[in-house]
């Protein structure tokens, strides 16, 4: 081989490194920048407890950079599930008059960025003392997913959220979702479905 030709051979196997190098490098940019989009919508639900004299309520807040499509929700007490703010009253042996009530369906919401959600709410003279003993057998229950559907659950004790591939039960659209958004005004923030149920005793 002349050195002519060997300086040829020499050249196009530089040229065929850095063009692999340049894949490569390409290819990690390419998964750095879907796992930032990820990033930038992932929702984050975090749940309040308020509890005072006079009042108690669960709150609900997205606090992540994109909706949340929330599919499972559910508290229980003692392992029982609460359906909604009557059966906490009575098991606190509260008496149902001269009180308000409210109970939010959390399942099939979508949560925007920065929304709350107030999922069970009471108020009434003395019910947070009431309760006050009941909170420490309370478990809530979430499972949510993201626009591109990842999940996240936290149930139980569980003081975290923890990645899931879906929750048990997913009964939203993600297309049905992402046309909700699109087709709200971008001046109103969209709210969460409205199923809301409310109850008002006689005073």
């Amino acid at each position: 081989m002349s050195l002519h030709d060997r300086n040829q051979y020499i050249l196009a196997l530089a040229a065929l490194l850095f063009s692999a190098i340049a894949m490569v490098i390409a290819f990690f940019e390419l998964r750095s920048s879907d796992k930032q989009l990820e990033a930038n919508v992932w929702p984050y639900v975090d749940m309040n407890l308020n509890l005072e004299a006079n009042t108690f309520s669960l709150q609900l807040e997205n606090k992540g950079m994109g909706p949340a499509l929330i599919h499972e929700f559910r508290v229980r007490l003692a392992g029982e599930e609460v359906v909604n703010a009557v059966d906490l009253v009575e098991a606190a042996g509260y008496p149902l008059a001269n009180l308000s009530m409210s109970t939010e369906t959390v399942p099939d919401s979508v949560l925007a960025v920065g929304e709350e959600l107030v999922a069970l709410q009471i108020d009434a003279e003395g019910i947070g003392l009431n309760l006050r003993e009941l909170i420490s057998y309370m478990e809530v229950e979430i499972c949510y997913c993201s626009l591109n559907n990842q999940c996240w659950d936290n149930r139980g004790s569980q003081s975290f959220r923890r990645s899931v591939e879906q929750c048990d039960f997913q009964p939203i659209d993600v297309e049905g979702a992402l046309q909700y958004f699109e087709d709200t005004n971008d001046d109103a923030a969209p709210g969460a479905v409205d199923n809301s149920t409310e109850t008002e005793a006689d005073q």
